[in-house]
């Protein structure tokens, strides 16, 4: 009797302080926006919240990476190219659109050292009268199914010359046989079970009390900490079970993933705009060092409902699947694609965890990209 009075009076001081808190103190939606929330891009608005907004860089000290102090600032549309160019400045400038995951969008890294930066730099360097714009439309945890919408909604209306895309990374999850619900997009979960997950991401999200302990969790995060971003995810890992079996891509999805890599080829096509295809990079292999293997936090996989840890060659061979398939359509279709997962060596000097390039990588990366791009700026320009 006595506990049960206990937790009644518990319950009822949860309740009472939510309440106190939404009329003295209410912590905004983090995800909501003015009126109806609608976006034009599926499936979510941005890893990190409602665009337009300026939110911290990824924490913690990353191999490799200068540390970046800066605010990440997503213009209106969920990227973090400056709004100001959203169109272009003259009949001369050659605008470049990157589009890809976070590998493409390089948060961690200084403005500076991002990918786009770098290549502009570099485009710049190789020809000093041109005038060159590259477009930073990398966006987190986002696959090809966004990629095909953006290219189509927004790319289109952004009056570029070359459209790159760096994709398969985050395409893993077709190797799920659930490949249809997007449940690696944290703004968009089509899953009709009620999972611990999704209660607790309804707590955060919609109690204030929720929003408060989250904000504070960031904030320490940030402050009181110099350990990677990552570093919980990798003890997570390392706790759970191995995946039982070797996971393979059925037919049908990489099916699919060749009609969307066709799809936005065709889009860009249908518009003058030119594409260059990269292959993913990575950092895992069959036989990864230790120290490699402790920076591995994305070789998940769920499997019955759980979430299981896939063997960094499995991953590997998976990921070494998916730019087979690009590599073999764009060779089929006559579209232009750069292997780039062949250019970038598979070591710490280049990556600071399975998948996103460390300043020296994005240097690297930079490099060969626009190696294959100065002959269409040249052809460009009449040279």
């Amino acid at each position: 009797m006595g506990n049960r009075r206990a937790l009644v009076l518990v319950v009822l001081g949860v309740v009472a302080l939510e309440a106190a808190v939404w009329v003295v103190a209410p912590e905004p939606d983090f995800l909501a926006g003015p009126g109806a929330r609608v976006h034009r891009y599926l499936p979510g608005w941005n890893y990190y919240g409602q665009p337009p907004l300026e939110v911290p860089p990824p924490a913690g000290k990353l191999i490799g990476v200068a540390q970046n102090d800066q605010l990440l600032k997503f213009n209106r549309y969920g990227f973090l190219y400056p709004e100001e160019k959203l169109r272009r400045s003259g009949p001369d400038e050659f605008r470049i659109a990157v589009l890809g995951g976070s590998a493409a969008e390089c948060a961690a890294l200084r403005p500076e050292n991002r990918l786009t930066a770098l290549l502009e730099r570099r485009l710049g360097r190789e020809e000093p009268t041109a005038a060159v714009t590259v477009l930073n439309l990398g966006i987190s945890s986002q696959a090809t199914w966004t990629h095909l919408a953006n290219v189509g909604q927004h790319v289109v209306d952004l009056d570029v010359d070359l459209m790159i895309l760096l994709i398969g990374a985050n395409d893993l999850i077709r190797a799920r046989a659930d490949e249809e619900i997007l449940l690696i997009d944290p703004m968009f979960a089509a899953n009709p079970r009620l999972t611990p997950a999704l209660v607790a991401r309804w707590l955060i999200v919609r109690t204030q009390i929720g929003r408060w302990l989250r904000k504070g969790y960031l904030a320490l995060r940030r402050e009181g900490s110099q350990e990677p971003y990552f570093l919980p995810t990798v003890r997570f890992v390392r706790s759970i079970p191995v995946l039982p079996f070797e996971p393979q891509f059925k037919p049908q999805a990489l099916d699919s993933y060749e009609k969307a890599i066709v799809s936005m080829a065709a889009i860009a096509h249908a518009h003058g705009i030119g594409v260059l295809f990269l292959t993913q990079p990575m950092l895992w292999s069959q036989n990864n060092t230790p120290e490699e293997s402790s920076v591995f936090w994305m070789n998940q996989y769920e499997h019955e409902g759980r979430i299981l840890k896939l063997l960094p060659g499995s991953a590997a061979r998976l990921l070494e699947t998916l730019n087979a398939r690009l590599l073999d359509t764009c060779l089929r279709r006559g579209f232009q694609c750069l292997d780039l997962a062949s250019e970038v060596p598979r070591s710490l000097e280049f990556f600071y965890d399975d998948l996103h390039f460390n300043d020296r990588g994005a240097s690297l990366v930079a490099g060969e990209i626009a190696k294959a791009v100065l002959p269409r700026l040249r052809e460009a320009r009449g040279r």
